[in-house]
């Protein structure tokens, strides 16, 4: 995983391995534990010299390089409208200018998309967002088109995945879950999840004295795919990924049965 190069891999890889050691550290019984208490002043040390290299590495990547690369190249981007530096995308400035002058084909755009595109608009003049911020701007022009719509039926079942052009397509996963998806189908995706991780919250808070460092990690792992999925997609609706979600709540499941015992 790490060695795949993404910011994702290169920043969750390591999370993950002081995440298995802080749960080591804290929940190990017997010799391991021992250790760590005999040792910790030199368990500080490598832990900030590990933090400090990784840092190190990091800043000295080429992916984050590149990301710094399109953020600057993003801050050049030009309003179509006032020919002054955007605040969304170079694209939907297009669409807006296309609206404002009643070119645009409601084929491709309804009634309530444009009325959303057009408060993206005004937002991101009114806040000074920066055309990288695309998730912000997905955000909010979601929640203009629901407001919109005026319609119960697409708050209950939702607009979709792909019902809007490509820029606006929700990339964070629990708000495109609810928009897309709608209240039904954000319970009956996404609630099963929840409903374990609360359940497994609750037996690690009450058990606490039996908990140990396979459930400790499991719990941590599952909040974290969560957490991930929010900041950065495609979790619950990459295929590959889920199916370790799962296989990871089941083994959680699993060993909360076990200390219920």
């Amino acid at each position: 995983m790490f060695l795949l190069g993404t910011r994702t891999a290169l920043v969750g890889f390591p999370f993950i391995l002081i995440a298995y050691g802080i749960c080591l550290i804290l929940f190990q019984k017997g010799k391991v534990r021992d250790f760590f208490k005999k040792h910790s002043w030199k368990v500080a040390i490598v832990f900030f010299l590990l933090i400090g290299g990784g840092a190190l590495f990091l800043s000295k990547s080429e992916t984050f390089s590149r990301q710094k690369d399109l953020s600057n190249q993003g801050n050049v981007v030009v309003d179509a409208i006032t020919g002054e530096p955007a605040h969304i995308t170079g694209d939907a400035t297009k669409y807006v200018k296309q609206i404002q002058e009643k070119e645009i084909n409601e084929e491709f755009m309804d009634s309530a998309q444009q009325k959303a595109l057009l408060a993206l608009y005004q937002k991101g003049n009114e806040w000074n967002l920066q055309v990288k911020e695309r998730r912000i701007q997905q955000l909010i022009y979601h929640t203009y088109l629901v407001k919109y719509q005026h319609d119960p039926l697409r708050i209950l079942f939702g607009n979709g995945y792909h019902a809007n052009y490509y820029e606006m397509v929700l990339e964070m996963e629990l708000p495109a879950l609810l928009y897309n998806f709608g209240i039904l189908g954000f319970v009956l995706y996404f609630g099963p999840f929840l409903w374990m991780l609360e359940k497994s919250l609750v037996v690690f808070i009450r058990k606490r004295k039996k908990i140990d460092v396979t459930y400790a990690f499991y719990l941590f792992t599952s909040f974290f795919a969560i957490v991930l999925s929010f900041l950065c997609g495609y979790t619950f609706f990459h295929v590959s990924c889920m199916l370790i979600i799962i296989l990871l709540y089941c083994l959680l499941g699993q060993k909360r049965e076990e200390l219920l015992k």
